[in-house]
């Protein structure tokens, strides 16, 4: 259910995961409706990424902007295999991470500075561990964050997931040419929100030949990152370093997994904002019992949103103080606590439909929902304070599938609530769970965590619909 690329950094296909960043998630791009058929942009989006899928291997550069950090990335992704080094540099200092791919095992090498503003080690790690080439596995829970950061852009199928899988109102830009091939770009537009400034995605297409592509340019309110793609279908010679040594998740900096407990509701666990704070216990949105307000995109099929509708009325039953705009774009305001309701005291999340092929989990299953938040420092100095959140249902795994669509939508409620995870046995809210509703823990720890009182209700959980 995370989507932990940096909250205003680099692109995880990059591998990129600046210090300081790496533990926050972004908003996911809003998903607009786009003309279909031959020659529209989303036909055209369509080919390049079937014809991307099917190539052997790709070379990729990259020149990305993080905040004060600068990074080149050159990457050779196979279909199971890669090889990267990444170039990164704040200020005066720079620093170097190389990485091989060999599918379930990712070696890593860095210097120092590399290994701290990259993969987010302490100092004192990046001081024993420099120079020495490093092996993270993909069976370990603890590792398969790990492995998933490194193995991003290191594979054809996550290059195609991760780096030119546009989401947005999609347009086409004029013929041109762009390192001597003739081009057409697909340009995807994310409109600005609070605090974050408009996205806009080009991807340029080869064409009049096969159709794979070329470029990508993202701009969005400081630098443009340009990712150049090519040569295809040459694989990359990898193989594994001798003498690589088993990583170890304790080198890594920020909260530990314990540090994410949520006090009074054992088994269940909060995240982290963008400078890593976890959210406060009580008033994950810097207040008690914040009401949410869920608003789906128009564009999702009806038989979903009836499904998104079935969870909230169910959690509000329960006592949770949530409701939904209904199909009318209407909505309720006396259904939610204490009375006096308006736009201005809700926390509105809106819900999008992510139209492309979505990626992998680290148990190999594909993402059903993308999370995106961003938060600020609390008054504390030591949490952070949700300021926002929405969410992507990816409509390839969810539409006519209505137990997932459940599935989701209890996690994004839970998130709702400060809630990003759950290993209690029978919990509605876990990864793969087969329990299809709210457990009374699971409503219990969401109280915990939001500081809400129970206000169950026997009448209307949800707005009429037209």
């Amino acid at each position: 259910m995370r989507d932990t690329r940096p909250a205003t950094g680099l692109r995880l296909g990059a591998v990129l995961v600046v210090s300081g960043l790496a533990l926050a998630a972004p908003m996911p791009a809003v998903v607009a409706a786009t003309p279909k058929g031959p020659g529209s942009p989303l036909a055209v989006l369509a080919t390049a990424l079937a014809a991307a899928r099917s190539e052997a291997a790709v070379d990729w550069t990259s020149h990305q902007h993080a905040g004060a950090y600068t990074a080149t990335v050159v990457t050779e992704a196979g279909r199971r295999d890669g090889l990267q080094t990444i170039t990164i540099g704040k200020g005066a200092q720079s620093g170097r991470v190389s990485a091989v791919l060999i599918g379930p095992k990712a070696y890593v090498h860095g210097d120092d500075f590399g290994l701290q503003a990259n993969l987010g080690f302490t100092a004192l790690a990046a001081d024993v561990e420099a120079g020495r080439w490093l092996v993270v596995g993909s069976s370990s829970p603890s590792d398969q964050a790990a492995y998933g950061a490194v193995a991003g852009g290191m594979t054809v199928p996550s290059v195609v997931s991760q780096l030119i899988n546009l989401t947005g109102s999609l347009s086409l830009t004029p013929a041109r040419t762009v390192h001597g091939q003739p081009v057409v770009g697909v340009r995807a537009t994310v409109p600005a929100r609070a605090g974050v400034p408009a996205i806009q995605e080009v991807l340029y297409v080869h064409r009049g030949g096969r159709p794979l592509p070329v470029e990508m340019v993202v701009t969005g309110g400081g630098e443009p990152d340009t990712t150049v793609f090519g040569p295809w279908g040459q694989p990359p010679a990898a193989h594994p370093p001798a003498g690589a040594i088993p990583f170890d998740v304790a080198w890594l900096a920020g909260p530990r997994h314990g540090d994410l407990a949520i006090p009074g509701a054992p088994g269940y666990y909060t995240f982290t904002g963008p400078l890593g704070g976890p959210m406060q216990v009580g008033r994950p949105w810097g207040k008690s019992c914040q009401p949410v307000l869920f608003d789906v995109a128009s564009d999702i099929p009806r038989s979903v949103y009836l499904q998104v509708a079935k969870v909230v009325g169910q959690a509000r039953a329960a006592g949770l103080d949530v409701t939904i705009i209904n199909l009318g774009n209407l909505w309720e305001p006396g259904l939610l606590y204490p009375p006096g309701q308006a736009f201005s005291t809700v926390k509105e999340v809106h819900i999008y439909a992510a139209t492309g092929i979505p990626p992998l989990l680290a148990g190999g299953h594909p993402e059903h929902i993308s999370i995106g938040w961003d938060a600020r420092p609390a008054p504390d100095g030591r949490h952070e304070i949700l300021t926002e959140t929405q969410a992507s249902l990816y409509m390839k795994e969810v539409v006519g599938q209505a137990f997932s669509t459940r599935r989701s939508m209890r996690q994004l409620i839970a998130f709702t609530q400060g809630i990003s995870e759950s290993v209690v046995s029978g919990s509605g809210l876990a990864e793969g769970t087969g329990t299809d509703g709210f457990r009374t823990r699971d409503i219990a720890a969401m109280q915990v965590m939001s500081g809400c009182h129970f206000e169950p209700t026997t009448g209307p959980v949800l707005p009429p619909q037209p």
